[in-house]
């Protein structure tokens, strides 16, 4: 279904039920599900995401050999439960809905402060990545947008007494770089393997004013690149590059038992049209939410864990 206006919208709408369950959860219940002669059991509270995107709290016990808790999906609500063993720190755990019908398994390390590994369905044909971390207490506020990891960046400035305009889009892992210098544009994509907070991009690819160059990219400050050379002494070169225009983007995720939302949309930096693009994509987003929220059912099977899924986003045509 596509809606056009100055801005397409790419509308992906799927049908699927939701669990709600009744009243939260505390570490006391988590503590009940343990035998009260366990010994050394710690019970902790954990924030995070799976697929980098679904916000979930999770109250985890473990005496270092079993394992119970449970994690609630926190824009629906919808709890689920699990249980296992714990060997050198790497979980091996069932997942369960409230009515301890199966529905999935969790793999993965945990140190007693972070938590990092694998959602598995009941098939074992779908696995999304989990990491979350040790906070002293839940947030009480529903996380809307989730963690988006993309911006369009264009750099320019001098290089070696020459204009050159250095355009870096970033998509979680992989940057794609366009470098153009008089009137020639030379493009690749970089992967990067390990986010760190200096990012450097080698331009290698790029001919002449760049080649045997890298940019270097402190993420908490993506106004500007520090194009970095090495001469034959070892010696260094640094010369900057301002950013003149800039996309930046957010994410909205909803998650329950069936069906898993993303939608994604850009921000101009144009306060009326910025406003405008948000009116209608909040207004979709609630439109398919009551869709979400319309169909229940009694009897959840444990093969439709997350087997609905949609994708949206918003492509500006014409600014």
């Amino acid at each position: 279904m596509n809606r056009r206006y100055y801005v397409l919208l790419m509308l992906l709408t799927v049908n699927c039920a939701i669990v709600m369950a009744q009243g939260t959860k505390s570490a006391s219940d988590v503590r009940a599900m343990f035998s009260p002669n366990t010994r050394n059991l710690w019970v902790n509270h954990l924030s995070g995401y799976i697929d980098g995107k679904h916000s979930i709290d999770m109250i985890l016990g473990t005496d270092g050999h079993t394992s119970k808790g449970l994690y609630t999906l926190r824009n629906s609500g919808t709890i689920f439960y699990f249980e296992g063993e714990e060997t050198d720190r790497q979980l091996r755990l069932v997942e369960m809905n409230g009515d301890s019908r199966f529905t999935g398994f969790i793999y993965g390390n945990y140190d007693g402060k972070v938590f990092e590994g694998l959602w598995m369905n009941v098939s074992k044909d779908i696995s999304l990545p989990m990491k979350l971390v040790i906070v002293p207490h839940f947030e009480h506020k529903t996380v809307k947008y989730c963690d988006n990891h993309q911006w369009y960046q264009v750099f320019s400035g001098k290089v070696e007494n020459k204009n050159v305009s250095v355009s870096i889009s970033k998509d979680h892992d992989l940057y794609t770089c366009t470098v153009r210098q008089d009137g020639k544009s030379s493009s690749d994509i970089i992967p990067v393997q390990k986010e760190d907070r200096v990012i450097h991009l080698d331009l290698s690819f790029a001919n002449p004013a760049l080649n045997h160059k890298w940019a270097v990219l402190d993420t908490a400050n993506i106004e500007k690149i520090d194009i970095k050379s090495v001469d034959e002494n070892g010696d260094e070169s640094i010369t900057p590059l301002k950013s003149d225009r800039r996309l930046v983007y957010e994410c909205y995720e909803y998650a329950d038992y069936y069906s898993r939302l993303e939608c994604v949309r850009p921000l101009t930096g144009n306060n009326k049209f910025d406003v405008w693009m948000e009116t209608a994509f909040k207004e979709w987003v609630s439109t398919n939410l009551k869709i979400f929220k319309s169909i229940e059912s009694g009897d959840i099977g444990t093969n439709e864990r997350w087997l609905q899924t949609a994708y949206g986003w918003v492509d500006v045509d014409l600014f």
